[in-house]
């Protein structure tokens, strides 16, 4: 990589660092992990500034894809404010996303959101403010952040998911579902 040059997003390939192609934004990238051999990250980037994904992307080693529009704050106006995402995991399954946001994909979804593998949704709740990060221990979810209430009960930084499978919203399906491992047709 040039010295002249900035990038968020590299990679060592045969004895050098070069820039992931497709990711030509200099947003900040929060969070990083792959998953079934595919990289996932987050942050605070956009797609009309040249980011893969708002907010969100998902690199299979060739190609990037945006997971449903990614994040907003508000769906009649993709520019306004800046959504982000702190931090993201997955869990029976499923990937979370935490951090600061009004909507995943079309689906109203208060700082927390689960992507399905075909559209996003929500959970149930919600936070006043930004939940910055996230833990799975013994199978069970937990948040942290600045929030002190949800839907006005008092919670003070951290609170644990006790609702399993249920969502309150979902996005518009796109396409078809990701296969994971060991999925059959």
């Amino acid at each position: 990589v040039s010295p002249l040059e900035y990038y968020d997003l590299v990679r060592f390939n045969a004895g050098d660092w070069e820039p992931v192609p497709g990711f030509t934004n200099q947003g900040n990238i929060t969070s990083a992990l792959v998953h079934d051999g595919k990289l996932y990250i987050a942050g605070h980037f956009r797609e009309y500034q040249g980011a893969p994904g708002n907010c969100i992307a998902v690199f299979d080693g060739t190609s990037w894809d945006n997971l449903g529009g990614g994040m907003l704050m508000d769906l009649n106006n993709p520019d306004y404010l800046y959504p982000t995402i702190a931090e993201i995991g997955f869990h029976n399954g499923e990937l979370i996303a935490v951090g600061s946001f009004n909507f995943a994909g079309d689906a109203p979804a208060s700082n927390i959101a689960k992507w399905t593998g075909d559209r996003w949704c929500s959970y149930g709740g919600y936070f006043e403010q930004t939940i910055s990060g996230m833990a799975i221990w013994r199978d069970t979810l937990y948040v942290t952040g600045g929030f002190l209430t949800i839907d006005g009960d008092h919670y003070g930084y951290v609170a644990r998911w006790d609702g399993g499978n249920y969502t309150e919203a979902s996005s518009t399906p796109v396409g078809l579902s990701e296969r994971t491992a060991g999925s059959h047709v």
